[in-house]
């Protein structure tokens, strides 16, 4: 079992000495050959346990020569205590910091820092100088570490954790050398439909808003009245990471923002017009699905399953949109009655007039007297907004007029076709001396 041990630690070692020096041995020293030698030598863990010392010794002492070699290479940034391997070695060393980093988290409870957190960071500092990280490094490698965690197990504490790490870590206003060196951390990045690189930290910040957008791009889906604090809290991370990134062409949404708009707001905007829109593709397909068991036509239950999602953004979304984008609300609604008016209007324009058209047409009317209410609700009759110009009534005046004549017609012809049939078979008689009707006359008004 102890030789076993030994075999593993010796190839972790291999490895781990592999990467530091062969790497950046290969760029910088003419004898990385040899270094490659030498090093195949030490992850042969069994030659290695049964050689003789003074072949350890000479392993050893080759490795040495090549590290001292390698640290004795000239600075590239001319900061206090930089080291050829700061620079070199910087993938491996944030993959060990951020090992490091994992210690604060409570192995006991998913989800919590341990106590001694403020601790264990401060101890951490020691292998700042070792592994070249500075605080900005370290604020930003600690954020991505907490939000990994928050994505893991939903704990808010560590959601806002990251919030105020990020907060700390763009107060940052560091000497032109020092950003040159993070600059010098080169990362490739795929992320709102294009490719490039980043340096570490603009790439951990966004990745972190990626991953908050595409939650926050379908919020009816993610989030709720019990877990709206979650949204506020990722809604603004989100504007804190934003960088005027964006897969959205806004010419292709369906309501565009203003002019003048911050890109704060804009971000918002966009941000409600895409979940809107999943939320109403989803109720799409749930209407399509019931109306075969319910024998009912989709347009009603969908009226119904839309008005639900309206209850759901007034009162968890729109109350938090409000506050960095006071138009969210209304935004919102306009999204609703424009997705289900065309929905409408491809159903009017081909209807039949089937059995179904008058329980349809009350469904819209429904919808659309809520949607008005809760615009009334919001706004009140304040006047003036861009979107307006969206909110056109439905044509349901223009395909219910001739069923209401329809329906006064046949009332009026079964009025005609009772009094003529009541005349033929009643003896007139009048109730009173003072009220000259008969008794069909009063059970008819």
């Amino acid at each position: 079992m102890l030789v076993q041990t030994i075999i593993h630690n010796s190839a972790v070692q291999a490895n781990v000495l592999e990467e530091l020096l062969l790497f950046s041995a290969s760029r910088e020293c003419s004898m990385s050959e040899t270094l490659r030698i030498v090093l195949s030598k030490l992850k042969n863990t069994e030659d290695w346990v049964v050689s003789v010392p003074d072949g350890r010794i000479e392993v050893l002492t080759i490795i040495e020569r090549y590290n001292t070699r390698l640290s004795a290479a000239p600075k590239k940034f001319g900061l206090k205590g930089e080291t050829y391997h700061w620079t070199q070695s910087y993938h491996f060393n944030s993959r060990l910091y951020e090992k490091l980093l994992s210690s604060v988290f409570d192995m006991l409870e998913d989800g919590q820092l341990v106590e001694e957190a403020d601790e264990i960071l401060e101890t951490m500092k020691l292998t700042w100088p070792i592994l070249g990280i500075t605080q900005k490094l370290h604020d930003a490698l600690y954020a991505w570490a907490l939000f990994q965690k928050f994505a893991q197990t939903g704990e808010i504490l560590l959601l806002k954790q990251t919030d105020l790490q990020i907060q700390k870590l763009k107060l940052h206003n560091n000497v032109r050398e020092a950003e040159l060196y993070i600059d010098s951390f080169v990362c490739s990045v795929e992320g709102f439909g294009s490719n490039g690189t980043l340096n570490l930290v603009d790439s951990a910040l966004l990745k972190i808003n990626m991953w908050c957008h595409r939650q926050l791009k379908n919020y009816h889906l993610y989030f709720s009245q019990a877990n709206c604090s979650i949204f506020e809290s990722m809604l603004n991370l989100v504007l804190l990471t934003a960088a005027n990134l964006t897969d959205d062409d806004e010419e292709a949404m369906l309501i565009g923002t203003s002019l003048g708009s911050t890109p704060e707001s804009t971000l918002i905007h966009i941000l409600v017009v895409r979940s809107i829109q999943a939320a109403y593709k989803n109720a799409l397909i749930s209407a399509d699905g019931q109306s075969k068991a319910e024998f009912k036509h989709p347009l009603i239950l969908l009226a119904s399953e839309l008005k639900l999602l309206v209850e759901k953004e007034c009162s968890a979304f729109s109350p938090v949109l409000h506050k960095y984008y006071p138009e969210a609300g209304r935004v919102a609604l306009t999204v609703f009655h424009l997705l289900y008016g065309q929905q409408l209007e491809l159903f009017l324009e081909g209807s039949d007039h089937s059995e179904s058209l008058k329980e349809i047409l009350g469904a819209s009317n429904s919808f659309e007297l809520c949607i008005a209410q809760k615009l009334y609700s919001m706004y009140g009759e304040a006047a003036g907004s861009s979107l307006s110009n969206f909110l056109k009534p439905y044509m349901i005046d223009r395909f219910s007029s001739p069923i209401i004549l329809q329906w006064l017609h046949a009332q009026h012809e079964n009025v005609l076709e009772w009094t003529k049939r009541t005349i033929e078979i009643e003896d007139w008689e009048p109730l009173s001396v003072h009220r000259k009707l008969a008794t069909s006359m009063v059970e008819v008004f």
